[in-house]
């Protein structure tokens, strides 16, 4: 397992609450671009942990076509994927010890581990000497009796909830969030920012309003003022029950 050529930008936060053993760590990890190999974050997964991992552009890097690492795997012309071969269709790859890995992409959401060990991730390309720079993941995992976070990993079957369009930029980002949204028709609309753990952290929208596009701003302040701690949020789109739900990361 290869573990150079990383940066861990925040050291993972395990909190645990007695009353009710409910545990969750939640850090950002840098993944070196130009490594082949398995990149060990340091964090450990015990089976029944819920994961979520969210892939971030932190840098460009395979001039000049500018291979975005998350998505859409890039197929190589040397031929088979690494670190994970039978995963093209990812950038951003882990695994769980030495289990079976998965594809990250822009979102991996996993109910209940069934696997323990230290999670590591990777970059799946053919060829990593052209890679540049570093990919950032949002790392959260949640640990005991939790209720499910708002709209992650959730299926709404309302016809309209594929017509809703939800973005944030930039993320991750030190303060100031905006976020442009689009309506597929009117309705009664709310736009609301979670934090990890399923807390309102902010209502930005909750009124009728008509079909279109629109934009706002979260300035990462709660309703008194106070701003937010660093770490990870999700902010949901609802029309009338159709919801869609995007997630950030705030760093100091």
């Amino acid at each position: 397992m290869r573990t150079a050529g990383f940066v861990v930008l925040a050291v993972a936060a395990l909190l645990a609450s007695p009353a009710s053993a409910q545990q969750y760590i939640d850090a950002v990890f840098f993944v070196e671009t130009s490594d082949p190999g398995w990149q060990a974050t340091g964090i450990q997964v015990e089976q029944g942990d819920r994961i979520y991992l969210f892939g971030f552009a932190a840098a460009t890097w395979w001039e000049p076509n500018v291979f975005t690492i998350f998505g859409e795997g890039q197929p190589s012309p040397q031929g088979g994927l690494l670190p994970a071969g039978s995963l093209g269709g990812y950038g951003i790859v882990g695994k769980v010890g030495d289990n079976e890995p998965f594809g990250v992409g822009r979102l991996y959401g996993m109910e209940s581990s069934p696997w323990a060990g230290e999670l590591y991730l990777g970059v799946n390309d053919g060829s990593h000497s052209d890679n540049h720079g570093q990919c950032l993941v949002g790392i959260l995992i949640l640990r005991g009796a939790w209720e499910r976070l708002p709209g992650v990993g959730e299926s709404n079957q309302s016809p309209f909830a594929a017509n809703l369009r939800l973005r944030g930029a930039p993320s991750p980002t030190c303060r100031s969030l905006n976020i442009a949204y689009e309506l597929p028709r009117d309705g009664t609309a709310k736009l609301i920012v979670y934090d990890k753990s399923g807390r309102l952290a902010r209502e930005l929208l909750n009124e009728h309003t008509s079909a279109g596009g629109y934009s706002v701003t979260w300035n990462g302040l709660r309703p008194d003022g106070t701003p937010v701690e660093p770490g990870t949020y999700f902010y949901t789109l609802d029309l009338d029950g159709a919801t869609v739900t995007k997630q950030t990361i705030i760093v100091k």
